[in-house]
């Protein structure tokens, strides 16, 4: 009877720790508003975001719109000096029905100054995203 009472006891515990009320947290994820809002034969779109510590995340999509779509889009960590940059992460775009998205994690223990963004297109029409994810 003991035995059935801890399981009992160990489950209900269980239980209340996993039934959690959940929150919305629809409002941390924000659309940054790029240089341009669509890319066409060679357009570049760009923006620099410089994150606090509550950034989690930066998340690029590409949507296509029309013809054959082709580019990439670059994530670059700019060092505390401001002007020299490292190539982080890249997303490539192709000619698929899907969005294709890019999800890039801002390090805890690297402290870049900003994160610059750029899209870059060589051909048809798509039109790129960011957004930011930050906690609670």
């Amino acid at each position: 009877m003991k035995k059935l009472f801890a399981i009992a006891l160990l489950l209900s515990f269980t239980l209340a720790f996993s039934l959690t009320a959940t929150t919305s947290h629809a409002q941390l994820i924000k659309t940054v508003t790029l240089s341009k809002s669509s890319l066409s034969s060679t357009d570049t779109a760009y923006v620099v975001v410089s994150p606090d510590a509550s950034y989690v995340s930066l998340e690029l999509k590409a949507v296509k719109t029309s013809g054959t779509p082709a580019g990439k889009g670059y994530v670059y960590g700019i060092f505390p000096d401001g002007t020299n940059s490292t190539k982080l992460d890249s997303l490539t775009v192709t000619n698929v029905a899907t969005d294709q998205t890019l999800l890039f994690a801002i390090p805890a223990r690297i402290n870049y100054k900003a994160y610059k963004i750029q899209f870059v297109s060589s051909g048809g029409v798509w039109v790129p995203t960011l957004y930011s994810l930050r906690r609670s």
